[in-house]
């Protein structure tokens, strides 16, 4: 199921930047075009978890592990309400994650714009994008601080299933995942709207892809990474 979950997001993450791009030229990144792509893009995956029904997990639950998993559920309730009621408000995301979203959103295109504040156009644009998306779709910032918060949680899942695949034990895996969601800055960073979150969850489906020898998915999660922050070029290729 992890694995799963893992590939879904990698995937989700390739779907967006496919559908930014090529509706960009077109000015098409506007509310109906996009709707419609999701949407087709859900019936795709609907149809195929139809056809590919994967057979219900045999759950076991063990008390150290269950009490890990409600600690782990405590602090991923009070990020997620944080990251609900409050409003992109950090410096960067004042100065360029949202502004860019905000010129793509009324051009209907990721184009260059006119900016004095470079950072706008040049860095890695995968968050805006996926920002982009929301924004448009929901006609607001409402949900933009959910990304780095659903990045965090893949990252708690992705880290307990890269324990599994080096092989520790059950207990083992909940307490790598406890690990990777007490994270200062991890938690500090998942009820905002910059994209560090995102990408340590590339970086984690990498090293789980990696574990795993999935070269496929584990060059797009590279491949996403570079594509989301300058920071993947320090850390990616020593993993």
């Amino acid at each position: 199921m992890r694995d799963s979950l893992l590939r879904a997001l990698v995937l989700f993450g390739g779907i967006t930047v496919a559908i930014t791009e090529l509706a960009s030229p077109f000015q098409l990144l506007r509310r109906v075009p996009l709707a419609v792509a999701w949407t087709a893009v859900g019936i795709a995956a609907s149809v195929w978890l139809w056809h590919h029904r994967p057979g219900l997990p045999h759950l076991t639950i063990r008390p150290l592990e269950a009490v890990i998993a409600a600690v782990i559920a405590a602090i991923a309730a009070t990020v997620g309400f944080t990251a609900v009621l409050s409003p992109p408000n950090s410096t960067d995301a004042m100065a360029y994650h949202m502004p860019r979203v905000v010129y793509w959103a009324q051009a209907g295109s990721v184009a260059f714009f006119p900016t004095p504040y470079f950072n706008q156009i040049t860095l890695q644009p995968l968050a805006e994008y996926i920002m982009l998306h929301t924004y448009v779709l929901s006609g607001g910032d409402h949900f933009i601080n959910l990304i780095a918060f659903g990045a965090f949680l893949g990252s708690i899942v992705g880290v307990s299933a890269l324990a599994g695949a080096l092989g520790l034990s059950t207990r083992g895996q909940a307490f790598a995942a406890l690990f990777c969601a007490t994270l200062p800055n991890g938690i500090l960073q998942a009820s905002g709207a910059k994209n560090d979150s995102l990408l340590a969850l590339w970086l984690v489906c990498l090293l789980y892809f990696a574990a795993r020898r999935n070269a496929p998915f584990a060059g797009l999660a590279f491949g996403l990474a570079l594509a989301t922050k300058a920071t993947a070029y320090l850390f990616a290729p020593p993993m």
